[in-house]
């Protein structure tokens, strides 16, 4: 009896979920309804070479090779990082992130002050957002356990700004994959969201029904990538040398935040180095 109650239980939960996934992909269509119609808004990312000068770029690396630990930990005063490899799915074993990176650094922190990656953001996409963190990513080679195509969530959007710090010439350097357009593909997302629902996947799984795909962004160091993160998205899975240093930075409509400090991955304040 108890084990058909719980399965009804989940079974109830999971319809609810569907029901408002639909619900939320109605309201994201007049969302993006009101946007300006650009290679933002309609590719869902635009690429702006050279944004960040080179020197800038060697020195962040660095401030992020003496700050990197194998065991997500506080660094400083509101500053953690999360090690990946930690986690219970076995994903993306190989990547790091230092989260609120800027403040170990008075010449990004001033950048990130400025605002200036937030009115490009909102020039890009016509409407208000906010930054909640600055983060380093260190992602070291790993052909393994990247995850397959999926989103960061589900309807309403969030946005990421990513800054190359390395050169990433090749697919074998683990360049940022994202399919283009796909922030629009609503029937694909609900698929997907209701096989993870069957299944007990992700729900923010995107891999299946639509086929077999290789695209990904090669760039210099320097190079900004603006992002919605509603993208079908992923991390190269022929990722196989060179380790890939990228400042992501994560923002949220003005509309759809919660106000709430961004505490991902955050460790208790007593775990310091």
């Amino acid at each position: 009896m108890m084990i058909f109650l719980t399965s009804v239980k989940k079974m109830i939960k999971s319809t609810a979920y569907f029901i408002n996934s639909i619900v939320k992909e109605i309201s994201d269509v007049f969302y993006w309804s009101k946007l300006p119609n650009n290679e933002f808004t309609n590719k869902g990312f635009v690429i702006i070479e050279n944004f960040l000068d080179s020197d800038l770029c060697d020195e962040l690396v660095q401030v992020g090779i003496q700050n990197t630990k194998e065991k997500s930990q506080m660094i400083a005063d509101n500053v953690w990082i999360n090690v990946r490899a930690e986690a219970a799915d076995g994903k993306d074993s190989k990547v790091k992130n230092i989260f609120n990176f800027n403040l170990l650094n008075k010449k990004l922190d001033d950048l990130i002050n400025s605002n200036v990656l937030t009115e490009k953001l909102e020039e890009q996409l016509g409407d208000k957002v906010i930054l909640k963190t600055c983060s380093l990513q260190i992602d070291e080679p790993d052909i393994r356990t990247k995850r397959s195509w999926h989103v960061d969530r589900n309807p309403p959007p969030t946005f990421k700004a990513f800054i190359y710090l390395t050169d990433v010439d090749s697919e074998l350097e683990g360049p940022y994959c994202a399919i283009p357009g796909s922030h629009k593909w609503r029937i694909k997302r609900l698929l997907n969201i209701f096989t993870n629902l069957v299944t007990g996947a992700k729900r923010s799984d995107m891999h299946r029904y639509i086929g077999e795909r290789d695209d990904y962004f090669l760039a210099k160091k320097g190079t900004l990538i603006f992002s919605t993160q509603t993208l079908f998205h992923r991390g190269s899975p022929k990722h196989e040398s060179k380790t890939r240093y990228m400042l992501i930075n994560y923002f949220k409509a003005e509309k759809f935040d919660d106000g709430k400090e961004f505490e991902l991955g955050k460790p208790e304040e007593w775990m310091m180095n």
